[in-house]
């Protein structure tokens, strides 16, 4: 099992020399068995130095008591740098909020040490749950494509909308994606090493996601015909290499006009983002039509799409 995750660690290089990483744990099973798993393969190969970040959410009066249970359970694991960070604010509220928080402190240490990866210790389950939670908000394919291995943090959850404050761009690296759940913790478990269980992750009508793992997923083994895990997992890898695809298509040079719609509008996805603006298939759809007829479409106040020459391109409106 070590092996899987040594090759997966491997293929989200390559590591500069003396490069440092941060490694986003928070007591559970899943970023322990990331952690224990980095301090295991690091003893038979060179492996960039972690930083062990626990984010302390200060949602419940045992919040701190458990990171820093949590930062304890590390350092017997013989990690020299863990950190536990707060977040600033305890009026957040919902998910969305949680995670943006989460990210903007692992940003946050990622720059206090000069480091372009942040390790996840996301896994199968995470990923089939995910995608059933985008399919119900009624999710696009680029939606299906769900988390990668490896991703540029998203915009939406950066401290700043802009890059030039990295040296390189930041990563988010995720290599435990094809293990189940529960073979993690068996695996902990039979090394007789402990982690923390967050009471919240049993309460259905704390998140959406509790509700999907606790009654949802259940049900689907109910009326499955295979495991749904499995199923999923694979329309996410479907949906990922389509959307290579896509990529590979947009990285040529060719008139708008001319183009597919579908790969109109995903051009326009990429420079919305690119440009920070939301994205909406509304919007897409209202861009292109305008380009279309018009050959300019306003973005906001500063910019607009532009077909001049025949190609899109971000314009000034001054």
């Amino acid at each position: 099992m070590l092996e899987q995750v040594e090759h997966a660690i491997k293929k989200l290089g390559p590591y500069d020399e003396g490069e440092t990483v941060i490694l986003a744990c928070s007591g559970g099973a899943d970023s322990t068995f990331l952690a224990y798993s980095w301090a295991e393969i690091s003893k038979a190969i060179t492996l960039p130095s972690p930083v062990v970040v626990v984010v302390n959410h200060c949602q419940q009066s045992s919040s701190e008591t458990n990171a820093n249970r949590a930062a304890k359970l590390y350092a017997r694991l013989n990690f020299e740098n863990v950190e536990v960070r707060d977040v600033p604010s305890t009026s957040l509220k919902g998910e969305h909020d949680l995670r943006k928080a989460r990210y903007a402190i692992l940003e946050r240490a990622a720059r206090d040490y000069g480091a372009n990866k942040i390790f996840l210790g996301h896994h199968a389950d995470d990923q089939a749950e995910t995608i059933l939670q985008r399919i119900m908000r009624g999710t696009g394919i680029n939606g299906l494509a769900s988390m990668s291995a490896k991703k540029k943090l998203d915009p939406r959850y950066r401290i700043s909308s802009e890059e030039s404050h990295l040296a390189h761009p930041l990563f988010l690296c995720r290599p435990l994606l094809a293990l189940r759940a529960f073979v993690i913790r068996e695996f902990l478990s039979e090394v007789g090493i402990s982690w923390i269980e967050d009471p919240t992750n049993q309460e259905v009508d704390y998140a959406v996601r509790n509700r999907i793992r606790k009654e949802i997923m259940p049900s689907l083994e109910l009326i499955a015909t295979g495991d749904p895990v499995k199923a999923l997992n694979k329309l996410v890898f479907e949906a990922q290499d389509w959307q290579a695809c896509v990529d590979e298509c947009l990285q040529e040079s060719r008139p708008f006009r001319e183009e597919p719609s579908y790969l109109r509008r995903q051009r326009l996805r990429l420079m919305l983002k690119a440009n920070g603006e939301t994205v909406s298939p509304q919007r897409l759809s209202d861009l292109e039509g305008a380009l279309l007829d018009k050959g300019s479409a306003v973005i906001n106040e500063q910019l607009r799409f532009s077909l001049k020459g025949g190609s899109l391109s971000v314009v000034s409106r001054g």
